[in-house]
C-alpha cells in the first residue's frame, strides 16, 4: 500500500549526520513514509553510506537514492526529489537534522487525513548545542486557515516558521497542477520563494501545535550555515535583489493592502544585500539598486527599514556572542 507521505532529504557531504536523519524517519515505523535521498555530488561517501547501511530499505523501495554528478545546491536537489515523488503529500528533511519525536509522521498523517489541507505546518526546535529554543506559531484564526489568510499572515508577521520547507507538508497535486518548482538559480532563500509560490495556490492550511522537527545549528557544514557565511558575488547579490522585487510584485497583487509592509521588507532586503557585499562592490551595487524602479517605489519605507535593520544587527551580534559561549565544540 502506497504511504501518504514522502520525505525528501537533500544531502551534500553529510557522511557524519545522514544516518541520524534517516534513522529518525525509519524510527516512525514501517510503511509510514517513503524516503528520497539526493546525494548532491558528495565526495565523503554519503551515497555509499546509504547503500551499505540500508540495503533492505533500498531493495523494498522505502529508500530511493538519487545522485547528482555536479554540486548544484539545495534547490536543485530538492527539485529532483520532488519530481520523483509518487505519494499524495511530501515533506523535506535536511541531512543534518532529525525528527524530534518517533510519532512525528503519525501526527502529520493523522492531521492530513482529518483536515485534508493543501499545506500542513508544525513547530520546530533550534538546537544550539547546550541550549535549545522552541519555535512555535500562533495562527491568526482558530482552526483551518485559508490560503489567503496564511499568505497575509506570512507577509505581515514574517515569522521564521513560514520561511522553511522542512516544517511543512505539501500536497503533490497542488505542486503538479500549478507547475510549482524550486528556483534552482537561487542559492539563498529558495525555500522562501517556494512557499510564496505555493501559498498563492493553496486553498487551506492546517497547523499542528507540536514540536516535531529538530534543526541542528551546531553543524558548521549545514546548508544554512554554508549559505550564511559564503561570500556572494556582485552578480549573485544583484540577482537576489531582482528576485526580491519580483516577490514584492507578486505578493502586492495577492495582498494590495500590505503594500507598505512589502516595500519595507524590500528595503530591508536591500540593506541586507549591500551589507553582504564586499567593500569594493558595495558602492556599485548600491548604485545599481537605486537605479531600479522598485527602489523608487519602496524608498519611502527606507528610514523605518534602517531602524529595523540596525536592531536586527544588534540582536544578531548578541546571539552570536551567546552561541559562542553555549554551543558545544
Amino acid at each position: 500500500m502506497l504511504p501518504l507521505l514522502t520525505v525528501i532529504v537533500p544531502a551534500h557531504n553529510a557522511a557524519k549526520t545522514i544516518r541520524r536523519a534517516v534513522d529518525s524517519v525509519l524510527a516512525q515505523g514501517s510503511g509510514k513514509a517513503r524516503i528520497i535521498i539526493i546525494d548532491d555530488a558528495s565526495d565523503d561517501g554519503t551515497g555509499d553510506i546509504i547503500t551499505n547501511t540500508y540495503p533492505k530499505e533500498t531493495a523494498d523501495g522505502t529508500i530511493t537514492l538519487l545522485t547528482l554528478r555536479q554540486n548544484r545546491g539545495p534547490a536543485a536537489a530538492r527539485q529532483l526529489g520532488m519530481d520523483s515523488v509518487e505519494t499524495p503529500f511530501l515533506t523535506f528533511l535536511d541531512a543534518d537534522d532529525r525528527y524530534e519525536r518517533d510519532d512525528a509522521l503519525t501526527l502529520m498523517t493523522e492531521e492530513i487525513r482529518r483536515t485534508e489541507p493543501d499545506m500542513l505546518m508544525f513547530n520546530y526546535i533550534m538546537d544550539y548545542g547546550n541550549i535549545t529554543i522552541r519555535k512555535g506559531y500562533r495562527p491568526p484564526v482558530k482552526g483551518m486557515m485559508s490560503g489567503a489568510e496564511a499568505l497575509t499572515d506570512k507577509i505581515r508577521r514574517e515569522n521564521n516558521v513560514w520561511h522553511y520547507v522542512w516544517n511543512k507538508c505539501y500536497k503533490t497535486a497542488v505542486i503538479r497542477d500549478h507547475g510549482l518548482t524550486f528556483h534552482t538559480e537561487l542559492r539563498i532563500a529558495e525555500d522562501v520563494r517556494f512557499n510564496d509560490d505555493y501559498l498563492q495556490h493553496a486553498r487551506t492550511v492546517s497547523h499542528i501545535d507540536e514540536y516535531l522537527y529538530r534543526y541542528d545549528y551546531t553543524n558548521a557544514a549545514s546548508l544554512a550555515n554554508r549559505a550564511a557565511t559564503r561570500q556572494m558575488s556582485i552578480s549573485e547579490l544583484e540577482q537576489w535583489w531582482h528576485s526580491a522585487c519580483e516577490r514584492c510584485d507578486r505578493l502586492s497583487i495577492q495582498a494590495p493592502a500590505l503594500a507598505d509592509t512589502l516595500h519595507r521588507r524590500l528595503c530591508l532586503t536591500m540593506l541586507t544585500i549591500t551589507d553582504k557585499a564586499g567593500k569594493r562592490d558595495r558602492k556599485e551595487l548600491t548604485a545599481r539598486i537605486r537605479a531600479t524602479a522598485h527602489y523608487d517605489k519602496a524608498k519611502k519605507q527606507l528610514p523605518a527599514a534602517r531602524i529595523t535593520f540596525a536592531m536586527m544587527k544588534i540582536i544578531k551580534k548578541v546571539r552570536q556572542t551567546v552561541r559562542r559561549l553555549i554551543v558545544r565544540p
